[in-house]
This record gives structure tokens, C-alpha cells and sequence, in this order.
């Protein structure tokens, strides 16, 4: 009987489509926009576009890891949740996202005088390049900020949604390596039983030869 509640990785799985789908709607829009403005100016403006939205992207995905603990229970095979098995999670990314994302609130902040200064300066080196009209500072404004904010919302919900995936494949790749390693030790510990009745082996035909009678003055046969 359905109960009418939708699985959580149905759902992040539905965020994820939408957010691809929000993201290329919003590229080519502002594609458009931007050939419509000037077409032959179009090759320029899609490359400072791209650029703006790389970076927004790259802060998005920063800000949209997830926090977790040092310690990442992991479900046994039955399902239960009696005395699982436990993997460290590596929280190196999560530290970097953090440092980084103080270090920007910070600056942002701080020193935010400088920052539409530079922002201003990167506005005017793109109007120049189309051409330095007066309308072109407006523009160039524009597809900076968009872009910016777009790649930055992309980048976030996109990190949001696919950070259970990912963390499902980490866990699955621990989990093998688990395996591997246990099945070196079980390898590495026959091998050593080998040798040792091999040894054992060997001492004993040494004993029946010439050398081990002569050893052994009691032996019938010496």
C-alpha cells in the first residue's frame, strides 16, 4: 500500500534535474540577451560570462558542502542499525570550504570599498573591449553581476543536491576498500601458515636424512 511519501533520493534527484534545467534555461537566456545586444561583440561577452559564472560556480560549490562529523556511520548489510561499522570521513574540502568562505564573508565585508573598486575597474576593462560607449559600462555591469549570481545559485543547489550521491560513493568505495584490505590479511595470514608447515616440513625429511641420523645417536639406522 503506498503511503504517499516520496523518497528523499527521488526528491534530491528531482532537485537535481530541476536545478540543470534552471541553469541551462538561464545560460540561454542570457545568451540571448547578450546577442541581441550586440551580435558582433557576442564571441567577448559569452567568454566574460563564462568567467563570471566559473567563479560564481566555484563559490557556490564551496558554500554548499554540507558540515559533518569526524565519524560517518555507515548501514550494515541488513539494513539495522545495530553496531554498524564506521568509516573517518575525509573533511579536508569541508575545512578548505570553511576557511574559504570566512576569508570571502570577511573581505566582502572589511573591505568592501576595495571591492567595487576592483569590481568597477573589471566593468571598465569590459566596456573598453566592446567598444567604451556609454551604454557598454551598464552592460558589461550586468552580465557580470547575472553570470556571478547565476553560476554562485547553480553551483550552491547543485552541491546541495548531489552531496548525498556522493557521499553513498565514498561510502561504497571505504566499504570496498575495507574488503580488500581484509582479504590481504586473511592472504598475508595463510601464506604465513604455509610457509610455517612448509618449514616444519623440511625439518622433518631433515631429520630422516644421513646428516639428522648422525644427529640422533639413538636412530636404529645410524
Amino acid at each position: 500500500m503506498s503511503t504517499g511519501v516520496v523518497p528523499a533520493g527521488d526528491r534530491l534527484g528531482g532537485m537535481r534535474r530541476t536545478v540543470l534545467w534552471a541553469g541551462a534555461a538561464g545560460a540561454a537566456a542570457g545568451a540571448a540577451a547578450m546577442l541581441c545586444y550586440r551580435w558582433q561583440a557576442f564571441p567577448l561577452s559569452l567568454l566574460w560570462a563564462g568567467a563570471c559564472f566559473a567563479v560564481g560556480g566555484l563559490v557556490g560549490f564551496l558554500f554548499g558542502i554540507p558540515r559533518t562529523g569526524r565519524r560517518v556511520p555507515v548501514a550494515g548489510s541488513a539494513g539495522t542499525a545495530a553496531a554498524p561499522p564506521a568509516v573517518r570521513a575525509n573533511t579536508n574540502l569541508e575545512e578548505v570550504s570553511d576557511w574559504v568562505t570566512k576569508i570571502l564573508i570577511g573581505v566582502t565585508l572589511t573591505q568592501y570599498e576595495q571591492f567595487r573598486l576592483r569590481f568597477r575597474e573589471a566593468a571598465e576593462t569590459f566596456a573598453r573591449a566592446l567598444g567604451g560607449e556609454p551604454s557598454d559600462y551598464g552592460y558589461a555591469s550586468a552580465v557580470m553581476v547575472g553570470f556571478s549570481v547565476g553560476g554562485w545559485l547553480f553551483g550552491y543547489l547543485l552541491t546541495l543536491s548531489s552531496t548525498p550521491v556522493l557521499a553513498e560513493a565514498l561510502t561504497s568505495v571505504e566499504r570496498l576498500a575495507e574488503e580488500v584490505r581484509e582479504v590481504k590479511a586473511v592472504v598475508k595470514r595463510v601464506s604465513h601458515q604455509v610457509g610455517e608447515v612448509a618449514q616444519e616440513a623440511a625439518r622433518s625429511r631433515g631429520g630422516d636424512g644421513p646428516a639428522g641420523r648422525r644427529v640422533n645417536p639413538g636412530n636404529p639406522g645410524s
